[in-house]
């Protein structure tokens, strides 16, 4: 409390503020925000002196025929359009009294059973978070005065709206939005709108909001199915418009992970049929995915955000394809064998783009690469076409591809994005015991080649790459 107040104050010290009374400030506030409810916005003015309603209008581009109101206290309150401001000077003195008052109220064990202290309590703490929305204390507070009926649910969403108008990445106000809602198993449309209208206007507010998202994802698991859907498409409408917001981007896994979750559980192999059909829709989902966010990656060249949630669609592919029992298993060491059928084709596909990173080294990737035409000309694009083998395959394949394509924009960011992705595919140690002896042997020989490339072009991040070739995930 005293930092907060001493920060404010040592903001405008060097100013000339005038002498104003906290008491009376808390009671403008407050007197402000009940005459009209519909205040949806909060801001400060930074004004050496008194902001007056003509500053206000001027400032606003309105007419003085709109309705404004000015305090008494020398200004530094005001309200036009269910906008509302405090000058900057007041801040000091405000929160002072503020917190004051609350230390004051609470100093009673019982003080929500007084109608007079809860009141009080009520009016301080609102004055107190719309300057410094950060204080775990005064929201557990608000809690309170909601479980003892001297807030309403309705009322109180409002406000921590309006708070969250100046302060959108504040974790306790999301915090105190998932409490207020929290009995609520699944959230009716009217309300999972309005909870993702916050959140969209959040992230507006402040780039790479992952307090906004992180309740994003929390409101989209209290969605029924229909609603899912819908979240769905606003989320890729959001990821075109942020780009590179890593939040933004990761959500949408999150959020695929949800949906799989919803499709595929319970997963079993001893549920034969019920469980292939399981898998394939689960594989469908990943499938759209996949497809969408590598197409949101040729349109958007260079950005590590886009290639961040390619991991967590790859592990979904992954998780989903090791269910599946992989047809062709060569018993003999050797190169595999492409014999008819699809899972004859994966261990080919496999095999041939194992080799083909082993050989892509600096050199040979500037040159045209004799590239196997099952990998690049068969729809192996999907995470799940037959088995694990095929994941792996694509995965590689569309990694080759962003290294050879000297064309696009940012080639050199995205062949080290491409090359870093690649690493981290072939330190899978999942599927070792699946394979054969010589898948495993490429397998190697494809990682050192792909953590060669890695040191070489970033020397200064070699301890990561260890971490990589130890089975470490998080480099």
């Amino acid at each position: 409390f005293r930092s907060q107040s001493g920060d404010l104050e040592e903001m405008v010290e060097k100013g000339s503020a005038p002498v104003v009374d906290g008491g009376r400030l808390i009671r403008a506030v407050n007197e402000m925000l009940d005459a009209d409810p519909m205040i949806d916005e909060f801001g400060i003015i930074f004004s050496d002196g008194p902001v007056s309603i003509d500053d206000a209008l001027a400032a606003s581009g309105s007419s003085s025929d709109h309705t404004a109101r000015a305090d008494d206290v020398a200004g530094a309150v005001i309200a036009v359009e269910h906008k509302m401001a405090l000058a900057q000077w007041c801040l000091p003195s405000l929160l002072t009294a503020a917190l004051g008052s609350i230390n004051t109220a609470k100093q009673s064990q019982k003080w929500w059973e007084d109608p007079a202290l809860g009141q009080r309590m009520n009016w301080a703490s609102r004055a107190a978070l719309l300057v410094a929305a950060d204080n775990g204390t005064v929201w557990n507070y608000r809690k309170r005065l909601v479980e003892t009926s001297h807030v309403h649910m309705e009322e109180e969403l409002r406000f921590a709206a309006l708070v969250q108008s100046k302060h959108p990445k504040s974790f306790d106000l999301w915090a105190h939005r998932r409490w207020l809602l929290k009995d609520i198993e699944t959230l009716s449309p009217e309300a999972a709108k309005r909870e993702l209208d916050q959140c969209d206007r959040a992230a507006a507010l402040y780039r790479k909001n992952y307090n906004s998202f992180s309740h994003r994802l929390w409101v989209v698991q209290k969605m029924d199915e229909k609603q899912l859907e819908g979240a769905r498409e606003r989320a890729w409408e959001i990821a075109r418009r942020h780009v590179s917001d890593s939040a933004a981007q990761t959500f949408r896994a999150s959020l695929l992970a949800e949906r799989v979750r919803r499709v595929s559980l319970p997963l079993s192999h001893a549920a034969a049929e019920d469980g292939t059909r399981k898998i394939a829709v689960a594989a469908a989902l990943v499938a759209e995915e996949v497809a969408t966010t590598r197409a949101l990656m040729e349109d958007f060249p260079g950005h590590d955000s886009l290639w961040t949630p390619l991991r967590g669609l790859f592990q979904q592919a992954w998780t989903l394809a090791l269910l599946v029992p992989c047809q062709a298993t060569p018993t003999a060491p050797g190169p595999a064998s492409a014999g008819p059928g699809p899972a004859s084709a994966c261990l080919a596909a496999l095999a041939r783009e194992l080799r083909a990173w082993a050989d892509l080294n600096p050199a040979s990737a500037r040159a045209p690469l004799s590239a196997p035409e099952d990998v690049t000309a068969r729809d192996l694009s999907g995470p799940l076409c037959c088995c694990w083998r095929a994941v792996t395959a694509a995965e590689l394949g569309f990694c080759r591809r962003r290294v050879l394509d000297e064309d696009c924009a940012h080639y050199q960011t995205e062949a080290g994005l491409a090359w870093k992705h690649a690493g981290w595919v072939t330190c899978r140690e999942e599927a070792v015991s699946r394979m054969t002896e010589h898948e495993v042997q490429s397998l190697r020989a494809a990682r050192e080649s792909t953590l060669a490339e890695l040191t070489r072009r970033w020397p200064q991040q070699e301890r990561a790459w260890a971490a990589i070739r130890g089975g470490k995930l998080g480099a």
